[in-house]
């Protein structure tokens, strides 16, 4: 009976070892899988950022074609008023 407790505790201590380094390497990937995790959260953030930053971008550039016409159309109109005093 001594035989084979001294045949297995050699297997028992390979299948501990084995676990453990298993175990290691899970928790290994989980730090990894948790830091890309982070990345795609960080990237994420910053694309809705800058959606929002080109929404800002693109309601201004409205405004300004906007004031650009307004700004036309006084202008045709000041010229129209000028060429009445013209001879």
């Amino acid at each position: 009976m001594t035989s084979s407790i001294e045949t297995i505790r050699p297997l028992v201590k390979d299948v501990n070892e084995s676990l453990e380094s298993t175990n290691n390497s899970k928790n290994d990937i989980v730090g990894k899988v948790e830091a890309v995790t982070a990345v795609f959260e960080e990237t994420s953030a910053s694309s809705e950022e800058i959606a929002a930053s080109s929404e800002e971008m693109l309601a201004s550039s409205e405004s300004v074609a906007k004031l650009s016409e307004q700004l036309e159309e006084m202008v045709d109109k000041f010229n129209e008023q000028i060429s009445k005093f013209k001879c």
